[in-house]
């Protein structure tokens, strides 16, 4: 399958390979560019990444979750901070390199899920214009939501479904409908369109 509009580079053309390096090259620097707007030292974190990244702070000390710190959202984005708090120093740039890893895993599985249905060529445009919409809220700045982690792991199971079959993948797809479901309660309608 080939989209009208995307045309196939090909092997022998060193022109369209020039031009899919600049435009990946674009692309990295504007992730860096969008990215460097949420810098620790420039930028506050908004009211809703910092109540989860002090909630789950509050976990990676040993709290109990709905006991001893309480929300109103699912419990995934709680202790992916948390897990994150363990491995990293409880600091700002600490959230920041979450969130930092966060987009470029996103971008990287844009790639991947480009790749398997081989568009990859069109891979620079399509990530410039998911990071720009992606990232365009200024709430979106600052830390990681629940909207953050629920594109990624949405990406992983599209990921998945558009890759071979393995036993593996089927059981790793399976388990994220879990975490998918318990990122935010009103994506409750993207999770049954993988489904079906």
């Amino acid at each position: 399958y080939r989209p009208s509009g995307c045309s196939v580079p090909q092997s022998g053309n060193g022109t369209c390979k020039v031009i899919q390096c600049c435009g990946v090259l674009l692309l990295v620097l504007c992730t860096l560019l969008i990215l460097s707007a949420a810098f620790p030292n420039r930028a506050k974190m908004y009211v809703d990444a910092s109540t989860y990244a002090y909630m789950g702070q509050q976990l990676a000390q040993g709290a109990v979750l709905y006991r001893d710190v309480f929300d109103i959202k699912p419990p995934t984005i709680y202790y992916l901070y948390a897990f994150w708090f363990l491995l990293f120093p409880q600091t700002k740039w600490s959230v920041f390199a979450m969130d930092a890893t966060v987009t470029f895993l996103m971008l990287y599985l844009l790639y991947r899920i480009m790749r398997n249905l081989h568009v990859e060529h069109c891979f620079w445009s399509a990530g410039i214009l998911f990071l720009v919409c992606y990232r365009v809220y200024p709430c979106f700045r600052g830390g990681n939501l629940p909207e953050h982690f629920f594109i990624l792991f949405f990406l992983l199971a599209l990921f998945l479904l558009t890759s071979e079959v393995r036993s593996w993948r089927s059981f790793l797809l399976g388990f994220l409908f879990g975490p998918l479901l318990m990122t935010k309660q009103t994506f409750i309608f993207p999770v049954a369109a993988l489904l079906l």
